[in-house]
């Protein structure tokens, strides 16, 4: 398991480098409801969040051998949520 928060950068084209200045990496509340309803990373408000996190229920969990799966809810919506098995942290 991870810090339960989410990574909203979209995919960058091979060499692309999209991370953005520290002073410009965001930590914002968020609905399920605005993730879903957000466009290429940005929220319908124009905020761009490098970090998000919402409180949901987990209403579904599936392990895989490299990641586990939830579905999650939290009163707007659902959605699904993958968190990678880091194997470094098995030893």
């Amino acid at each position: 398991g991870g810090d339960g928060g989410g990574d909203f950068t979209p995919a960058s084209p091979a060499g692309e480098n999209r991370r953005k200045p520290t002073e410009e990496q965001t930590l914002v509340p968020v609905t399920v409801k605005m993730i879903k309803e957000a466009k290429d990373g940005t929220l319908q408000d124009g905020r761009e969040p490098y970090h998000f996190k919402f409180v949901a229920a987990v209403r579904e969990v599936t392990k895989t051998s490299t990641s586990y799966n939830y579905v999650v809810e939290d009163g707007t919506g659902c959605i699904d949520v993958k968190d990678w098995v880091d194997d470094s942290n098995l030893a």
